[in-house]
């Protein structure tokens, strides 16, 4: 319902592999629906959303709840959006030949998130930090409803990483349009 998140959410996908360049499915989403890792309809999303609103709703207020849960929404599209733009930073530096990658053939221009091990300079392990710390802990908190928690270790650090990638992104094209200038 929401086109600028779902927006957001189709850049991540991507950089997971399980939507081509062009938002294609690929196989890799195969393997996620056959994990049953992920839901992939509204309906199914909102039966485990359920689930847990009724859980948190034997200790506390329906209304509670629901401005929790509206919160967390919130901050999750947030941190998706920091997210995905660092994502797409990344992806223009591999697509426009300025930053060279072994790792993600089978995600071009895309990095591939999945081979977080294998990555070859800072600006990509500043990315898998975005991916494997800071979103997580912003979304878990988010719903574990500890708002401290997510702000100061989940959207502060992706909102303080995506200032430090922009100013590498600025750096890697001058000195890139400088090398070009020079031959």
């Amino acid at each position: 319902k929401d086109a600028e998140w779902m927006g957001y959410r189709v850049s991540i996908l991507k950089g997971l592999g399980v939507l081509d360049k062009d938002g294609k499915p690929t196989g890799r989403l195969e393997v996620v629906k056959a994990a049953n890792m992920v839901r992939l309809t509204e309906e199914s999303f909102n039966v485990e959303r359920e689930a847990m609103v009724k859980v948190c709703q034997q200790c506390h207020s329906a209304t509670y709840v629901k401005k929790n849960f509206e919160n967390a929404d919130q901050m999750i599209k947030a941190s998706d959006e920091i997210f995905a733009e660092a994502i797409e930073l990344v992806a223009k530096l591999y697509q426009d030949g300025i930053l060279k990658s072994k790792t993600n053939m089978a995600t071009f221009p895309y990095p591939d998130l999945l081979t977080f091990y294998e990555v070859d300079t800072h600006l990509e392990v500043l990315l898998y930090e975005m991916f494997m710390d800071y979103r997580q802990k912003s979304f878990q908190a988010s719903f574990h409803f500890m708002p401290d928690y997510s702000t100061w270790y989940g959207l502060a650090k992706l909102k303080k990483t995506i200032v430090e990638m922009r100013e590498i992104d600025k750096h890697m094209r001058m000195a890139h349009n400088h090398k070009a200038m020079t031959k």
